[in-house]
């Protein structure tokens, strides 16, 4: 199953007709990152995390272990062995920074 299956559940097609997205009038892109804002409107309020850096941006940077799991969620679905002998294969041989 992957997440694509999940676009046909009804509970998340509701959700995701009451999602709006717009760019923010406050939040600007610095130069080096795509900054990100979400805001969530429930009845007991209002809810707003800013993010500035994505994940995996030099100023968030991935573990290894982030890294490994992103990469058997994708590229592992084809053939999760093989991947997992490459990883370790470069962590083997690859300097650390």
């Amino acid at each position: 199953m992957s997440w694509f299956d999940d676009l046909t559940d009804p509970g998340i097609l509701a959700l995701s007709r009451r999602v709006t997205v717009r760019a923010s009038e406050t939040l600007r892109d610095t130069g080096d990152g795509y900054p990100a804002r979400v805001t969530l409107t429930t009845a007991e309020g209002e809810f707003r995390l800013d993010v500035l850096y994505a994940r995996g941006h030099t100023a968030r940077p991935l573990t290894e272990a982030d890294l490994r799991a992103k990469l058997h969620a994708t590229a592992g679905r084809s053939a999760p062995a093989l991947l997992t002998a490459v990883l370790d294969a470069l962590s083997a041989g690859l300097p650390r920074f």
